[in-house]
């Protein structure tokens, strides 16, 4: 189940990342504790980070590795904050032509 205003903060987090990356590849859904955002190329989604809400307004950042586990960032702040670090530090995997 996820936590009280994930959808929208979901949305928050989405438009955010389009704003950093200048592309609409990055989608973004919740999940639990987390809001994990999916590249998104020819129909297929690759989880590639997650925010992990700390408690209300605070969010850690974690990357996926290739294993399928998760590896946490020393990250830490509000989703803009987070997005902004996230759209920076993992460019290269949000770049669709990567994929």
């Amino acid at each position: 189940m996820a936590f009280p205003g994930a959808e929208g903060e979901a949305r928050r987090l989405q438009q955010l990342m389009s704003d950093h990356l200048d592309h609409d590849a990055v989608k973004v859904r919740p999940y639990g504790q987390h809001l994990v955002m999916d590249m998104v190329c020819d129909g297929d989604a690759y989880p590639v980070a997650r925010l992990t809400r700390l408690e209300p307004g605070l969010y850690g950042l974690g990357f996926r590795l290739h294993t399928g586990r998760w590896d946490p960032m020393p990250v830490e702040g509000s989703l803009e904050e987070v997005a902004s670090c996230a759209a920076q530090m993992l460019a290269p995997h949000f770049d669709p032509s990567n994929y």
